[in-house]
């Protein structure tokens, strides 16, 4: 790799500074627009171009060469800053070229599936390609499933439906075009909103938005508020982007990995059975249009287009939830937002437990915080030292870690699980629940200890009999998160280490510090660099040259 002439470096600086004020969408491919669409070139295809011309990008000539000298240099750059700028230049690229980049997808887009989804269905056939049938519930299920925490009250949880997310790649062909590169998230569906005002929708992934959002910075939400429960104490759970996402997959096979750095906001829940404000009444959901109304939370009242259904919460018939309806700001327990590193692959990850617990020592957990920055979860001395925080044996302000609440401290595997990752207790505890009012995929939602703990004189609804009995599920050692390669239906997971939250009922209840694991059925849709509103099939390709 050639390093910049010295002469560039202003060059350098002159675009990266540039950068930051233009959001792109996606790959053209016409002549000086290397990375975006539109009607110029931007400061982020001038960068493209001069990183081509010292040999860390590819570039055709018929995009790239905009004096048509036959090479790309640092002054074809210059000449695409100036147009960006609207200097009055010409670009004039060779043509005939054949871009082979150009027959590769340009953007990724997700649709992440809950366990549940809405919907009764009667057959598998209800429920194909990606999910089936489940009869006694008459609902469609996927494998997706959300672990926190190290008691395992706060296992067994779900995720909203859909979730919906886009992300540029960079892949180079001819096609087929296999494996591509990660390089951002693609803020065109609308899920990024400014700090101080989640009803302004802005397009600066993690970064401060002067246009839209008077210099406040560009959040980007991973889906809309999730409403989630454990130990009888709600939670409201905003998963929020703290930097680029990254990694890498291969377009024909499915097989890949992402990294997503979350910002995790949590808020204690306004009810039980409500944890997160709802947007009702929506006509048409998820189409842009604010169509429903908030009920609940910092926008009650407000309108709102619903983006996501939850089939728990509330019991028991689900609801709409919307990046336009947030939770009440001074109910956060987070402190801002807890640091949590989700790597989502479709292979096989393990995180074993190798690190002496707070309660015992002498006994091994998965996850702890550094010694010297309690905010950031640790599974190794390595995540800290990266960090220049110490050491990975604290626990922070947050609950004793153990390996599990088990009453014998033996977690086994569950013979049921075919998979044999999903542990639960040997010998106990045996949780009680109510048994009128259970999460959809009939678990148990409303501890209690006895039938006046169901009685709506205690908890505003008639919620039936404490008579549901549960074994309390575990993490085995080591915790295993399994994927699937997909090219249409992936699967993806992994396990993560979470970090206390500042609640110490949510600490106690969830077992914080302490690991998590995620593991989510997807819907992969692939569009073209050469025009994004085509579709890239995969081990074919078919985009238009």
């Amino acid at each position: 790799m050639r390093r910049l002439p010295h002469f560039l470096f202003y060059l350098v600086s002159s675009i990266a500074v540039s950068v930051s004020c233009v959001p792109a969408f996606a790959a053209n491919g016409d002549c000086g627009q290397p990375q975006t669409v539109g009607s110029a070139p931007t400061a982020a295809d001038a960068l493209f171009v001069l990183e081509t011309s010292v040999g860390t990008k590819t570039c055709t000539l018929c995009v790239c060469d905009v004096n048509n000298s036959g090479t790309v240099t640092a002054s074809d750059a210059l000449l695409v800053l100036q147009s960006a700028v609207d200097l009055p230049v010409s670009l004039n690229c060779p043509t005939g070229c054949v871009d082979g980049d150009a027959q590769c997808p340009g953007v990724a887009q997700f649709a992440l599936f809950a366990k549940v989804r809405p919907g009764p269905c009667t057959t598998n056939a209800d429920c194909q390609p990606f999910s089936s049938c489940d009869t006694s519930l008459h609902r469609c299920t996927t494998v997706t499933d959300l672990d926190t925490g190290w008691t395992g009250l706060a296992q067994n949880q779900d995720i909203d439906d859909p979730i919906p997310a886009r992300l540029f790649v960079d892949c180079h062909g001819p096609a087929p075009c296999g494996e591509c590169t990660i390089t951002g998230h693609d803020p065109s569906l609308g899920d990024c909103r400014c700090a101080d005002d989640n009803r302004k929708i802005c397009f600066k992934v993690a970064e401060v938005d002067n246009d839209v959002c008077g210099g406040q910075e560009c959040i980007c939400n991973f889906g809309p508020p999730s409403p989630q429960s454990a130990g009888n104490i709600p939670v409201c759970v905003l998963n929020q982007l703290s930097a680029q996402p990254s990694g890498h997959g291969n377009v024909d096979t499915g097989d890949g990995l992402i990294e997503l750095p979350l910002n995790e906001k949590v808020f204690l829940g306004s009810s039980l059975f409500a944890p997160c404000p709802v947007c009702i009444n929506d006509p048409t959901p998820a189409d842009g249009v604010r169509g429903g109304v908030c009920v609940g939370g910092h926008n009650d009242g407000q309108s709102c287009d619903a983006q996501a259904f939850n089939s728990s919460f509330p019991p028991p018939t689900g609801a709409l939830y919307s990046l336009d309806c947030f939770p009440d700001s001074n109910a956060d327990i987070s402190n801002g937002g807890l640091n949590i590193k989700i790597p989502l692959d479709t292979g096989n990850q393990q995180m074993a437990f190798d690190l002496p617990c707070g309660v015992d020592s002498s006994q091994n957990c998965p996850c702890r915080v550094c010694s010297a920055n309690s905010t950031i979860p640790c599974h190794s001395d390595s995540d800290c030292t990266a960090a220049s925080a110490g050491t990975c044996s604290s626990d922070g302000a947050g609950e004793a870690t153990a390996p599990n609440a088990c009453s014998d401290g033996v977690c086994q595997a569950i013979a049921s699980d075919a998979g044999n990752n999903e542990g639960q207790c040997a010998t106990g505890p045996n949780d009680s629940y109510c048994d009128a009012v259970v999460r959809a995929d009939g678990g148990g939602l409303i501890g209690c200890n006895a039938n006046i703990d169901c009685a709506a004189s205690s908890i505003g609804i008639d919620a039936g009999a404490c008579s549901l009995s549960q074994r309390r599920p575990c993490f085995l050692d080591p915790i295993v998160a399994q994927g699937a390669a997909n090219p249409v239906v992936p699967i993806a997971s992994g396990p993560f280490c979470i970090p206390p939250s500042t609640s110490a009922s949510v600490n106690a209840s969830a077992g914080l510090p302490g690991p998590g694991r995620l593991v989510v059925q997807t819907v992969l849709t692939l569009f073209c660099k050469s025009d994004p509103q085509a579709a890239y099939t995969p081990g074919t390709g078919g985009c238009p040259p």
